[in-house]
């Protein structure tokens, strides 16, 4: 779960340096912004920065009425999510690359000329342009022996699924199962079939 926008500047408890020597340090810290309603967009700011104008932003949107400020959690789970005990135990891996090209937006064309690789510092706050987010990044981890692993991919600024992969053996993803058509219903995902 991420999404492009992260607003609230925190420390950066998930260093590589951190992750290695005090993992659960970074897993409260997400754990703590994941269920912050004032951490994104569609959490408490939202009225700042939409008003209730739907078409301030194109994020603006997807916000249904009435408007209740959501935190991540939230946005995966329903308003009625109520976890207070952290169930993270591992640290994902989230690298992006970016390509060089051009794209439409707003009636002009944008042009990139310069590739780059960057990874999520999910506590750091960096905004993050929908053309360096526009490909699957790679997502690893470290994984137990003997252990299957899910993933779920899961854009919460526009509810939309991208991918809900099983049976992950270590943290191979190539050779996963994936659920390719995924459907929302109000905010959990229902799955039509396995191909």
């Amino acid at each position: 779960m991420w999404t492009g926008k992260m607003g609230i500047p925190l420390s950066d408890d998930c260093s590589p340096a951190n992750v290695q020597n005090n993992l659960q340090s970074c897993l409260n810290g997400i754990w703590n912004k994941a269920n912050d309603k004032s951490a994104f967009w569609y959490g408490s700011n939202w009225a700042s920065i939409c008003g209730y104008n739907r078409f301030a932003a194109p994020y603006c949107t997807v916000i249904q009425q009435p408007y209740t400020p959501h935190s991540l959690l939230n946005r995966v789970y329903g308003l009625n999510w109520n976890l207070t005990v952290n169930p993270l135990k591992q640290y994902l891996d989230v690298t992006y690359q970016t390509p060089t090209g051009t794209y439409p937006s707003c009636g002009n064309t944008y042009t990139v000329t310069e590739s780059k690789t960057f990874e999520l510092q999910p506590l750091l706050s960096k905004n993050i342009h929908p053309w360096e987010a526009r490909n699957i990044p790679t997502v690893t981890w470290t994984a137990l022996p003997n252990k299957l692993y899910t993933l779920y991919i899961f854009d919460t600024g526009s509810f939309i699924a991208h991918g809900l992969y099983i049976n992950i053996n270590q943290n191979d993803i190539q050779n996963a199962e994936l659920f390719e058509d995924i459907t929302l219903a109000s905010y959990l995902p229902e799955l039509d079939d396995a191909k």
